[in-house]
Formats: C-alpha cells, sequence, structure tokens
C-alpha cells in the first residue's frame, strides 16, 4: 500500500530524513505556491527553476550567487526575486 502525504506532511518528513548542510541543496522553495527543480545542464552548471503556482505574486530568495538564464544578469546570494502569478525564473549556480 502507498499513501501521498499532504505537503506539510511530506515537508516534515523530508526535514527529518534529509538535514540540509554540507553536501545537500538549500534550494527549497520560500513558499507554499513555488517549487524548485534542480538539473545539470551540458556544460555540467547547476540549473534551477523557481515556479509560483498562484494567482499571487511571491517572492524567493537566492541562497546563493547565480545568473539569470534569459537576460544573463548576476545575482548575488540573498538577492530576491519576485515572481508574478504563474510565473517561473531559471536561474544557473555560479562555480
Amino acid at each position: 500500500m502507498g499513501t501521498v502525504p499532504d505537503l506539510a506532511t511530506s515537508a516534515a518528513l523530508m526535514g527529518w530524513a534529509v538535514e540540509v548542510g554540507e553536501g545537500t541543496s538549500a534550494w527549497t522553495p520560500g513558499t507554499e505556491s513555488q517549487t524548485v527543480s534542480t538539473s545539470t545542464n551540458g556544460a555540467s552548471e547547476r540549473v534551477h527553476v523557481i515556479h509560483n503556482w498562484s494567482w499571487e505574486p511571491s517572492v524567493f530568495t537566492v541562497p546563493g550567487a547565480v545568473r539569470a538564464a534569459v537576460s544573463g544578469e548576476e545575482l548575488a546570494e540573498g538577492t530576491e526575486l519576485k515572481l508574478g502569478a504563474w510565473d517561473a525564473r531559471v536561474v544557473i549556480e555560479k562555480a
């Protein structure tokens, strides 16, 4: 038998199973309406896609230095990305 836990239970379970620290990712959603997906591109760079799945705008705080994939803009750690309704941003970690 399987189960599909709600968001709060899933977050608690993952928090228990994986502590954020050295060797793990700090790229976690900033709000309940956000998701963050991470992958590696052909140049071995880590690419993060931040989605806002809501009609309400949200803000995501970048946990490390990145560049915006579309504009090439350099973003420092702590930069706040403003996401509009149903918006997405793609950023690439700086090595």
